[in-house]
């Protein structure tokens, strides 16, 4: 095998191995939704920031699983990409104060 096509066949196998977790689905942004999560500032009651977490619809509804099987396909870094380029885009459409 050159070392072009062992690139080919592992990306491939890593492409089969994300569809048959249903992550292929989620990678393309089908299937997450974004929500925030206030940061206080307690001594000022006063909403210093934001933090985004990610939820996925079934069968991925605990964020934990979602991420183990991400990690299995070895699709995790290009996940947590979509799940950040996905709440960079929701926290600009909701306009909400803080940072």
């Amino acid at each position: 095998m050159t070392p072009a096509s062992e690139h080919t066949s592992t990306h491939c196998d890593r492409f089969v191995a994300a569809a048959q977790d249903g992550i292929a689905r989620l990678l393309a942004g089908d299937g997450l939704d974004i929500v925030f999560q206030p940061v206080v500032l307690l001594a000022r009651a006063d909403v210093y920031g934001y933090e985004a977490f990610v939820r996925a619809h079934a069968p991925y509804t605990d964020p934990l699983a979602l991420f183990a099987a991400a990690r299995r396909s070895g699709c995790e870094p290009a996940l947590e990409i979509v799940c950040a380029r996905l709440a960079i885009r929701a926290f600009g459409r909701l306009r909400m104060p803080g940072k």
